[in-house]
């Protein structure tokens, strides 16, 4: 059937089709068995009649002193044979139309023609002697012909050979157009009602369709009525549940990124402990928590702050139990502490940034009685990890507030930086990716990262204008609304959109983000590159030779979002077996040496093709000494970050 063919004309097509084959089917069927049993009516009466001519025959030969006498023979044969003296109409059907007599050794012996010229052959070959009786139907002359010897055991030699006149060619012409009638009158009818089921039974389908359309353009009001239940009722009922759920996760996606951008801007530990009690609570609807710091890191735990009824003694020790651990604490139904989550009622949770223990939150039973559901706790986890950063992030602010300030800020910002970045690149098939970013003070606004969505991976590079904390911050909070947005989408562009959209807004006026981002499917030979506002693209062909990429986009903090999603534009790219794309912030190509040159992407280009037959990791670390011995002890001006990806 056509692609494009709507289900319920498919169903419909389908419906009538099957229809008219069963019906034909029967028909020809029908039609076999009217045929055989038509055959076997007309053959029995005309060999009744040939028996009693053969019968005739021999009293006849006998009576006569064995001999055949022609007048004799032709009078009854016209006048008496198979007839009954003074009836009206004749009994028998099938009188023949010809009878041939021929003796033993073939010759014509006699002959009858009831109607026309006689044409029998004086000399009846051998072939056409028959030892027993053959019946035959000739249809171009719509004859039976019954041939045989005169009597079986040879006591009378001679054959016999009569034509019989048979109507089994009309009436199976009669039976054929009758069947034909029957066979179109069902058909019609079976349409008929095929389209009656179809508007009715398939219309739901129509209604779904219509439906999950119109959530695929972006309305997430779609319900459908369901009125039956079969599984087409369902069907409806599992897209109603699947829209809630849909819905209920994306409120739930932005409340947490509204809670993260809300806690990463928030230093006073007093009023950050308050906010992520809050947090937890409005996320769970606990009946109480309790959040725990360790002071120092990994050192004993210290009530932090704390919200609702208190737990008893017998339930305090969770969140110490969970911080000692670095896992997660369920209490069950029957109150046992363990680390099974089914059917938990309370949980602890550690609040750790690598193996960088920094307390715990303890959650008690939810407010409507019922256990901490699959998808509530990996809410709660992630908000953990959110939380553990606000808390060291705070901690550290507040040492650098009371000491020195400008080098503990700097150590604090270095290490949230070098978590941010990959720890080890993950293995993709087919494709190598290494990556190194070289501040160039202690901490910096460079970023590069490999995120996993559901089906690709994205290999980002980013880059926010300025340098330092400041820098550093907001970079955190990119890839935090990368990491979050990349779970639930496929599409670089689109998590693009939603971070400039939930970014921009909290950005300064000075500053700006620019990010290029390439798509990799193991499963396919070509990538998807996307650049909003960043440096060009090198594509290292594995002969050496290179190419820019320069794909539209712009900055993220520059334009309001409508004009950034609309400058944003992928560029498909075929990356051949030994291709290699490089991706670099403008520290590199605007390095400078002791004469004030700058390196600039031709320079750049040449060291990359000429390194091609490298590994991504091997590349990466050569591009990174021939700047730095470019440079010549030239005080590092800007941070330095390449990112390579080739295809194995």
């Amino acid at each position: 059937m056509h692609p494009r063919l709507k289900f319920a004309h498919k169903i419909l097509i389908l419906g009538i089709s099957l229809i008219v084959v069963t019906a034909a089917g029967v028909t020809g069927v029908n039609a076999v068995q009217f045929r055989a049993r038509l055959y076997a009516r007309e053959f029995s009466s005309a060999f009744t009649v040939y028996l009693s001519g053969l019968n005739y025959l021999a009293a006849h030969y006998k009576s006569n002193r064995e001999r055949f006498v022609r007048g004799s023979l032709d009078f009854v044969f016209a006048n008496k044979f198979m007839r009954i003296d003074g009836a009206a109409e004749q009994p028998v059907k099938h009188l023949p139309d010809e009878i041939r007599l021929y003796d033993q050794d073939g010759r014509l012996v006699y002959e009858h023609v009831a109607r026309g010229e006689p044409r029998a052959p004086e000399i009846l070959e051998p072939s056409d002697r028959p030892s027993d009786y053959v019946q035959t139907y000739l249809k171009a002359s719509e004859q039976l012909r019954v041939a045989g010897p005169l009597t079986r055991d040879g006591s009378l030699p001679g054959y016999v050979v009569m034509y019989f006149p048979t109507a089994l060619a009309s009436e199976m012409r009669a039976f054929y157009a009758q069947s034909v009638g029957v066979m179109v009158l069902i058909s019609l009818g079976a349409t008929m009602l095929s389209l009656i089921f179809a508007r009715r039974v398939l219309q739901p389908i129509e209604v779904l369709t219509r439906a999950a359309r119109k959530v695929h353009e972006g309305d997430l009001d779609q319900r459908v009525i369901v009125s039956t239940g079969d599984e087409i009722g369902l069907l409806g009922e599992t897209f109603n549940q699947m829209i809630s759920s849909l819905v209920r996760r994306i409120a739930l996606m932005h409340r947490m990124q509204e809670w993260t951008v809300r806690i990463s801007k928030q230093f006073d530990p007093s009023v950050l402990f308050e906010n992520l009690s809050e947090m937890f609570e409005r996320m769970t609807q606990a009946g109480f928590s309790r959040l725990y710091v360790a002071q120092p890191p990994g050192g004993a735990l210290t009530l932090a702050h704390a919200r609702g009824a208190l737990p008893d003694a017998s339930r305090t020790g969770m969140a110490q139990r969970a911080h000692e651990t670095g896992r997660t604490q369920y209490r069950g139904p029957d109150g046992a502490i363990g680390e099974d989550p089914n059917d938990a009622a309370e949980l602890a949770v550690p609040l750790s940034i690598g193996s960088k223990r920094l307390g715990a939150i303890h959650l008690g039973p939810r407010a409507d009685g019922t256990p901490y559901a699959e998808e509530t706790l990996t809410t709660v986890e992630t908000l953990a990890q959110h939380a553990a950063m606000a808390i060291e992030n705070a901690q550290l602010y507040q040492e650098v507030a009371e000491r020195e300030r400008v080098r503990q800020e700097m150590k604090w910002a270095r290490d949230i930086q070098r978590a941010l970045l990959p720890r080890a690149m993950p293995e993709i098939p087919g494709y190598q990716v290494a990556g190194l970013s070289l501040p160039a003070l202690d901490v910096g606004g460079d970023y590069f990262d490999v995120v996993q969505t559901p089906h690709a991976w994205e290999c980002i590079i980013g880059d926010v204008s300025g340098k330092g904390v400041p820098a550093a911050l907001i970079m955190s909070i990119v890839r935090s609304l990368i990491h979050t947005y990349a779970e639930v989408s496929d599409s670089p562009a689109e998590i693009m959109r939603r971070v400039n959209r939930k970014l921009t807004p909290d950005l300064e006026a000075e500053m700006f983000v620019t990010i290029a981002a390439v798509q990799v499917n193991p499963e396919k030979a070509h990538i998807s590159v996307l650049r909003a506002g960043h440096e060009p693209l090198l594509h290292v062909r594995a002969d050496g030779s290179v190419a820019r990429l320069q794909p539209p986009g712009t900055a993220m903090g520059i334009t309001d979002a409508a004009v950034f999603e609309e400058l944003l534009t992928p560029l498909e790219l075929e990356l051949g077996v030994g291709d290699a794309v490089l991706l670099f912030t403008d520290g590199i190509t605007e390095a400078r040496n002791g004469a004030q040159e700058e390196l600039g992407y031709d320079r750049l280009g040449d060291w990359a093709g000429a390194h091609i037959g490298l590994n991504a990791s091997e590349m990466v670390n050569a591009l990174v000494r021939q700047v730095q011995a470019f440079s010549e002890g030239t005080p590092q001006a800007d941070d330095i970050t390449v990112l390579v990806i080739k295809r194995a």
